[in-house]
């Protein structure tokens, strides 16, 4: 946090009486102070250890209010947030044969004001949510994603597509870098044409010598798993192992997977990204998260985007996250506490942010969520013995809404009902581009095009 420079003793930020959760699953929850020095956190400390009052330049009464590591969001793309729900009921199989996906995405392209503000509402939806660190894939315009992204405060990683017909990604890779984000690769769907041997063996060449790593869907549906099986005899894990891509990758998805491609995931440390709910929506399948966890892979979540999921709701995905595997597994098997876990500490983990986000320890960076605990949906809130519930309740009834204060290296980047991050002219002017960019790729006779959406 800049600004006056402080008296000795004195704490820039101050958040007073929070109920804190560090994050780690093996991590209790209490009542408490957290002190915020330089952008950094510099002092965590239970309400019963006061032994004097702390001051600092701004104190934020925190009482009846819950502080987590600001939420990763690990995956998601960016641009195409205007089209929201608009490929909820198409699965992604059939996007190729879809003339609502087609023409949406031609006026979407055609229509430069759209792509910035596409990228604006995404990003700051995300950061509304509660995520200060993002995964963006950006398969239409990174630069506009990464210089919005950083207008907003976000951390995290954006990912550019090495395009051999054209060379100023390079370029494109070295902007984002410049604006602080990790940059990455993106790699082709398995039903890409670009999904060749020879365009991945340069896809490792590339990221081998740009030290970055691959961010690619892998195994998204049964169907593109299947059609690699066909294709080369083995899975695509297994493919991307055969030619030396496991050790860059950075793997999203992962619905289909076999005994040996979670063996081979674990022995190469490849993290993997789950999206529950547009995986759900769009009938992708459900990641075998059980198995990848005991195997030891880190597994963080991530919203995909509003297109597919509906939103960048953090907290609704621990909610789905648990739903669906407990549905098929005993109730223990994900905990509101793993929830929370998989959207803090292994989101930074698995975006190489680990040393310095992702939980309330002095020193890490002070990336913060607070959300307001006082409505009746959060309550009873229960801190002791037996009962407690604070973690189930943040992510088990918790949601987007209960944010009331997002927290970026010390400054408060989004404050519900006064600073918001977005502000009632851009949200005017996001309505007016999205409505711009549906009618022009049909408009009402749109309608004509649902029935894809069934395809089996």
């Amino acid at each position: 946090m800049s600004g006056p420079r402080r008296q000795q003793g004195v704490h820039d930020t101050l958040l007073r009486n929070a109920t804190i959760v560090p994050g780690p699953a093996s991590a209790t929850p209490f009542v408490g102070d957290l002190a915020i020095d330089d952008g950094r956190i510099a002092l965590v400390r239970p309400a019963s250890d006061a032994a004097a009052r702390l001051a600092a330049v701004e104190v934020i009464d925190a009482t009846d209010h819950i502080v987590l590591p600001g939420f990763v969001n690990a995956h998601l793309h960016a641009v195409p947030s205007l089209m929201r729900t608009a490929f909820a009921a198409i699965r992604i199989d059939d996007h190729g044969a879809s003339p609502l996906v087609a023409a949406l995405y031609e006026q979407l392209l055609g229509d430069p004001e759209a792509v910035e503000l596409g990228a604006r509402l995404c990003l700051a939806e995300a950061l509304m949510a509660g995520a200060t660190s993002v995964g963006v894939m950006e398969y239409l315009d990174p630069a506009v994603a990464a210089r919005v992204a950083a207008e907003l405060g976000l951390r995290g990683a954006m990912s550019v597509y090495p395009d051999p017909e054209d060379p100023s990604w390079v370029e494109t890779l070295e902007f984002v870098a410049e604006l602080g984000f990790t940059p990455m690769l993106l790699g082709p769907n398995e039903d890409d044409p670009a999904f060749t041997e020879p365009f991945l063996h340069e896809l490792r060449r590339l990221a081998e010598h740009h030290g970055v790593r691959v961010h690619m869907h892998v195994s998204e549906t049964a169907r593109r798993h299947a059609a690699v099986v066909e294709r080369y005899g083995v899975s695509p894990v297994e493919q991307l192992e055969r030619l030396g891509l496991l050790p860059h990758l950075y793997a999203v998805h992962c619905t289909v997977l076999s005994d040996r491609d979670v063996e081979l995931l674990a022995a190469h440390d490849v993290p993997v990204v789950i999206t529950p709910v547009s995986e759900s929506l769009l009938s992708d399948g459900v990641t075998p998260l059980a198995q990848l966890r005991e195997a030891g892979v880190t597994v963080a979540l991530a919203t995909d985007g509003g297109p597919w999921a509906g939103g960048e709701d953090m907290l609704g995905e621990m909610k789905a996250t648990a739903l669906l595997n407990r549905a098929h597994d005993r109730p223990a098997a994900l905990t509101g506490a793993d929830a929370i876990e998989m959207a803090t500490v292994n989101g930074a983990r698995v975006l190489g942010e680990g040393a310095r986000r992702g939980t309330l320890e002095v020193g890490k960076d002070a990336d913060l969520v607070v959300l307001d605990a006082r409505r009746a949906h959060l309550q009873p809130l229960l801190h002791d013995g037996v009962l407690a519930n604070v973690r189930d309740v943040v992510a088990f009834a918790a949601g987007a809404a209960d944010v009331a204060r997002v927290i970026v290296g010390g400054r408060t980047v989004h404050l519900r009902g006064e600073a918001e991050a977005l502000s009632p002219s851009q949200v005017a002017a996001i309505r007016a581009a999205g409505e711009r960019v549906w009618r022009r790729a049909g408009g009402p006779q749109a309608t004509a095009w649902l029935p894809l959406a069934r395809v089996s």
